[in-house]
């Protein structure tokens, strides 16, 4: 079960989106970080 939820906006936020999740990483398995912005997001991180 997640306690919360992040949801990240990631249109022209190329500068700082890496920095932005890299700081939401530490809440864990109990933290869920939805990227919006697929194509951006698509470019950092790979999905399940």
């Amino acid at each position: 079960m997640k306690y919360i939820t992040f949801a990240v906006p990631c249109y022209n936020s190329e500068d700082y989106l890496e920095r932005c999740v890299d700081s939401l990483l530490p809440g864990g398995e109990d933290a869920e970080i939805i990227l919006t912005g697929y194509r951006l997001a698509r470019k950092y991180y790979k999905f399940q």
